[in-house]
C-alpha cells in the first residue's frame, strides 16, 4: 500500500513456474523488454538487482532466470546488475552442492525440528554458487553469513574505483569463506571447520549430513 510502484506476488516460485511469474507483472509488450539484436527471438529483462532466498532450489530458480527458459518460439533471459544469492554456509568450499528441483519433492519440508533450521541440504553452496554465476557473467563481490552478492563482470571496474578500492571482484571463494563467521542450522562448527580444513570427499560429507 505504501510501495504503489512495487508488485507483490505471492506465489510459490519454481524453476517451472518462475517465467510466469515474471511475465504476470511484466507483459512481454511492455517497453522494459529489450530485444538482443544478435538474436531476434531473445527478450532480455534488465533489472537492478535480483535476490533470492527460498531455502530449497534457490540456484535452480537463479539459473533459469539467468541462463534462460523458453516461451513458445520466444527465449527470455533476466539481466540483472547484481545478484543476492543466500548460501548453505553448512557446506565448505570447494564443494559444489546445490538442491535440484522436482516436482515430485517440491513440497517437502526441509526444515528440522531437532535444530531448529534448514537441513544443510537445502539451497546451494558458496563454490556451486561462484561457478554457477561465473558461467552467467558475474563475479563475487562481497560474502557475509548466509549471503553471498555477484556483480555483472562488466560493473567490476566501476565498483572498484567508485569504493576507492573497497569493493574488488571476483573473489575468490575460498579465501572468503575462511574470512567471514559461518553460522550454520543442524551441523556443529567444529564439523565444518574438519570438512574445510581437510578437505574431506564430497561423499563422506554428504554421508555425515544425511
Amino acid at each position: 500500500r505504501n510501495l504503489p510502484h512495487v508488485h507483490l506476488a505471492c506465489d510459490v516460485a519454481t524453476p517451472e513456474s518462475i517465467w510466469d511469474l515474471v511475465r504476470s507483472w511484466t507483459p512481454l509488450n511492455s517497453s522494459v523488454w529489450r530485444r538482443d539484436e544478435a538474436s531476434p527471438k531473445v527478450r532480455e529483462l534488465p533489472v537492478d538487482v535480483l535476490k533470492i532466498d527460498i531455502d530449497s532450489y534457490d540456484c535452480a530458480v537463479a539459473e533459469e532466470l539467468l541462463h534462460g527458459g523458453q516461451l513458445g518460439r520466444l527465449f527470455l533471459r533476466l539481466k540483472p546488475s547484481f545478484v543476492v544469492l543466500e548460501t548453505n554456509d553448512g557446506i565448505p568450499p570447494p564443494i559444489k552442492m546445490s538442491m535440484r528441483y522436482q516436482r515430485s519433492t517440491s513440497k517437502v519440508d526441509v526444515e528440522s525440528w531437532y535444530c531448529e533450521g534448514n537441513t544443510p541440504l537445502a539451497g546451494c553452496s558458496l563454490s556451486y554458487q561462484a561457478a554457477m554465476m561465473a558461467k552467467a557473467g558475474y563475479g563475487l563481490v562481497w560474502v557475509k553469513t548466509f549471503n553471498a552478492v555477484f556483480a555483472h563482470n562488466s560493473l567490476i571496474p566501476w565498483l572498484t574505483e567508485a569504493s576507492g578500492g573497497l569493493i574488488r571482484g571476483p573473489l575468490d571463494e575460498i579465501d572468503c569463506y575462511a574470512n567471514i563467521q559461518i553460522s550454520t542450522h543442524c551441523v556443529g562448527s567444529r564439523q565444518i571447520r574438519r570438512w574445510f580444513l581437510e578437505g574431506t570427499p564430497v561423499w563422506k560429507v554428504l554421508e555425515e549430513v544425511t
